[in-house]
């Protein structure tokens, strides 16, 4: 049976969700960016295979309701515990692309008993500083459009000063873990920026000021559910030495590298995507 309501947040927001099969419950939660489209492959592979799939539109993506203000990464927490109780899932197996990602090792930390098993697509668990100044660059980019945005003198030199930097040769190898020598420098580097921003789009600043600041490092230690970590060699949103770091943090957690990849794993590799997410949750059947 396929269902598609909306369900309302704490605060008013409606959200565009998507229920379809039976058997042992997945919701699916995708990136910034994206929509619940995402998983179209992934869904119908895991209903085929017994699974009942959960999916929803991000505040500001998709069918969802824009909201009017900014909002934080625990009022994404907030938004899946009411999509989580409207499906009534007790207790489920929870994956999540990029924001998504992040999102849920939040929600999984707040709810353990409530997550049977955690997936983590293109997901990094420490934005750190160089991650948060990203995320706040593109927040203002995105609130006002690449070219609006660039005509603000101060602003403008910022991001070209930063770009200098990131393209020397002796600042990327002593850079720490939150970046990657995948990283484009120079004029490719701005022209991946203003392909990510090109016009204003307030639903995306909002999204992308969630991640400034954002961290679960220290605290990945305490999911205990079985978890599955995935990244592309070659994503050049989230590095994929993030993920690799994300990976090792989480005790005893399956991980998964896809050469040559990059940020949007479910679409890029669909099927050797699908097919690892069902193999795991497969290998978890009560």
């Amino acid at each position: 049976m396929s269902t598609k309501v909306e369900v309302l947040t704490p605060d008013g927001i409606r959200l565009a969700a998507h229920c379809d099969g039976a058997g042992e419950p997945v919701l699916l939660l995708h990136g910034l960016g994206f929509t619940q489209s995402l998983w179209e492959t992934a869904r119908a592979t895991l209903e085929e295979a017994n699974f009942r799939v959960v999916t929803y539109d991000l505040r500001g993506f998709g069918k969802s309701e824009h909201p009017k203000q900014p909002y934080t990464m625990n009022t994404l927490v907030a938004d899946l515990e009411s999509v989580a109780d409207h499906f009534r899932l007790d207790r489920f197996h929870l994956v999540g692309h990029s924001l998504g990602g992040m999102c849920a090792q939040l929600f999984a930390l707040e709810h353990p008993t409530r997550v049977r098993s955690l997936t983590l697509v293109s997901a990094t668990s420490h934005s750190g500083q160089r991650g948060s100044a990203y995320g706040a660059a593109l927040s203002y980019l995105a609130r006002h459009g690449f070219d609006k945005a660039m005509e603000n003198e101060s602003f403008r030199q910022k991001i070209e000063t930063a770009i200098v930097f990131l393209s020397d040769p002796t600042v990327r190898s002593q850079l720490d873990g939150t970046l990657s020598h995948e990283l484009p420098t120079g004029e490719e580097l701005l022209a991946l920026i203003k392909r990510m921003t090109p016009e204003a789009n307030p639903a995306r600043s909002y999204a992308w000021s969630c991640t400034v600041g954002f961290t679960t490092r220290d605290r990945l230690n305490e999911i205990q559910c079985p978890s599955f970590v995935l990244h592309g060699t070659k994503d050049m949103i989230i590095p994929y030495v993030a993920g690799q770091l994300l990976g090792k943090g989480l005790q005893g957690s399956r991980w998964m590298s896809f050469q040559g990849a990059g940020h949007s794993l479910p679409r890029e590799r669909q099927d050797e995507f699908t097919g690892a997410l069902v193999d795991f949750l497969g290998s978890l059947a009560a």
